[in-house]
């Protein structure tokens, strides 16, 4: 990313780089992950070794303290953990280096009472609520308005402690893709190893370095899974990263550029998870925790992303995931944390798209090559481009389709069991710019007794949100669509928040068994939240319209989603 007046404003006017964080990890109710990077032109002493202590109230006496040596082969990033604390307990902590050198004394307008977390409660607390926070699309260089100078692009994290006042059961955040944008950094593609990682790092300075965000997340803890931004745009679709079109391989110098922004991507990402199937650094990354009788599943569709091979989450890394599900006994809420949608557009009419687009982007090459209009061709390759690995990204793309498939049968099959309690699932997506939710609907008869489900998406947080005229075309075109010509699956899609948004997911037990998802999305320029409210106990029912009214056309699927209600009210 290209520094400017406005994005000195992120990292302040030192030119030299401050410790990133400290940010709050995976936490329970007896534990709590910290996470700092100490960059070496920070300290002295190589390798750096930092001291995070522990504290029962902002001035009081250290209760422990844990040490860590941070090295050039762990990009001077790391994790301690802490364990034996008491449950639902906010705790203050402190950090310094050997030197005697505070973390605080590098970064802007944090103060030592922003240093702090609260434990989870007990399960046997968390029956009646469970809240967070879902983010994503974290990009505050594109969000900057230009003719403002205090413009910095973290205008809605800035406000996220006020909704963090509004609603107090917020327990922790979930970031779901896109927490760096590097595709300005990729242009160091074909570098070596030094001048990849410095821009990869540099670019995470930019993108973490504002006190805004660090506010936020040095005091809520976080869980993170990586798209393709992580990466470069479009990773595993784009078809430049292949050398012919029978080439079913990255060429080498992106397979090292993703081998650069993986270790960086562990190290300052998804170290912060629990890494519940061991692979650590090596990745996947896909990871699962539970909380009361929720279980959450962050699902890695990037390491193994090849378009050419179909590939988007391998068999094995579902399979994992089954199994962790099946082990985890009481559960009756599944959230499936997908940095992808399984549904925005018609997949019928992104397929077309994708056969013409070719032509489209060989007019566009004439005219660059003619010399002509190449102020508009400027814009195209900045706005526009190459729209197939866009389209290719989706769930239901036709790479992809089949292993969608499987997914959304497994889940409807956790909804339908046939002995016992299902499980209700919940997709919660971030990726394509504008928030809303969808109605994912089985017409399989085995999937009758609860046959929908919500799919929630809240972004961007600091990318400029999809424009309004183009959304309002998508939803002209796609009312309720059919996912997969060869499955029973469709979709009604009702994302229409071309607004930048932070989202709060509360899941609520108002009548001991009865569960409802409420969806509170804070859009930014609104004094008030809208809010959907889900009843995850009453899906079965579908009233099948014909609207037969050719001022709003007919429903070919014939489907009507799920009862919601939606207001905009705070409580």
């Amino acid at each position: 990313m290209e520094q400017t007046e406005n994005t000195k404003n992120m990292v302040g006017e030192n030119s030299l780089p401050a410790p990133l964080g400290p940010f709050v990890g995976h936490s329970t109710s007896t534990s709590a992950k910290l996470w700092i990077h100490w960059p070496p032109e920070v300290a002295s002493d190589t390798p750096h070794k930092v001291t995070f202590s522990l504290h029962e109230s902002e001035h009081g006496e250290s209760i422990a303290s844990k040490s860590l040596s941070l090295t050039a082969e762990m990009l001077w990033a790391g994790i301690v953990e802490f364990n034996g604390l008491h449950p639902n307990t906010t705790y203050f902590y402190r950090i310094l280096s050997s030197t005697g050198q505070s973390a605080l004394a590098e970064t802007d307008n944090l103060k030592p009472s922003d240093l702090r977390f609260r434990t989870m409660p007990e399960d046997s607390d968390l029956k009646d609520r469970l809240a967070f926070l879902l983010l994503s699309c974290h990009n505050p260089e594109a969000g900057i308005n230009k003719s403002d100078p205090r413009s910095d692009g973290f205008e809605v994290w800035s406000e996220i402690p006020n909704i963090l006042k509004e609603n107090p059961d917020v327990r922790f955040a979930i970031l779901g893709g896109d927490q760096v944008y590097l595709d300005e950094a990729a242009k160091n593609i074909g570098q070596n190893s030094e001048k990849r990682m410095k821009a990869v790092l540099e670019a995470y300075r930019i993108h973490w370095g504002n006190s805004h965000y660090r506010r936020v997340l040095c005091s809520l803890p976080s869980y993170l899974m990586w798209d393709d931004h992580d990466i470069v745009d479009g990773w595993g679709s784009e078809r430049k990263a292949f050398d012919g079109e029978a080439v079913t391989t990255p060429k080498a110098d992106w397979q090292d550029w993703f081998e650069t922004t993986k270790s960086a991507f562990w190290n300052f990402q998804a170290c912060r998870n629990p890494d519940v199937f061991g692979c650590g650094m090596g990745g996947p990354f896909d990871s699962c925790f539970r909380i009361g009788n929720c279980a959450f599943i962050l699902a890695d569709l990037r390491s193994n992303r090849n378009y050419r091979l179909n590939q988007i989450w391998l068999d094995e890394q579902f399979e994992k995931v089954k199994s962790w599900v099946a082990s985890a006994q009481g559960i009756d809420t599944l959230f499936f944390v997908s940095p992808v949608v399984f549904a925005h557009g018609d997949p019928k009419t992104e397929e077309a798209i994708g056969g013409f687009w070719p032509a489209v982007l060989a007019i566009v090459d004439w005219l660059r090559s003619a010399g002509k209009f190449l102020k508009l061709v400027s814009k195209w390759d900045k706005n526009i481009g190459d729209l197939r690995d866009d389209l290719d990204d989706a769930w239901f793309s036709k790479p992809n389709e089949k292993t969608a498939s499987k997914v959304l049968n497994y889940f409807f099959e956790l909804q339908n069991p046939k002995v016992g309690n299902g499980i209700s699932t919940v997709i919660l997506s971030g990726d394509i710019h504008t928030s809303g939710y969808s109605s994912i609907y089985s017409d399989d008869p085995a999937h009758g007794s609860c046959a929908i489900i919500p799919h929630i998406v809240s972004s961007p947080v600091s990318y400029s949100p999809f424009p309004w005229v183009g959304e309002a075309f998508y939803r002209s075109k796609t009312k309720t669509v059919r996912l997969s010509p060869d499955s029973p699956f469709k979709a009604q899609i009702s994302h229409h928040f071309s607004q930048r948004c932070a989202t709060v997911i509360s899941l609520r037990r108002p009548e001991g068994s009865e569960r409802q998802l409420k969806v509170k999305f804070y859009l930014e320029g609104f004094e008030e939240p809208t809010t959907i409210i889900f009843d995850l106990q009453r899906r079965s029912h579908r009233e099948n319209l014909g609207w037969n009214s050719s001022s709003l056309g007919k429903l070919k699927s014939g489907a009507k989603p799920q009862a919601v209600e939606v207001t905009d009210a705070r409580n």
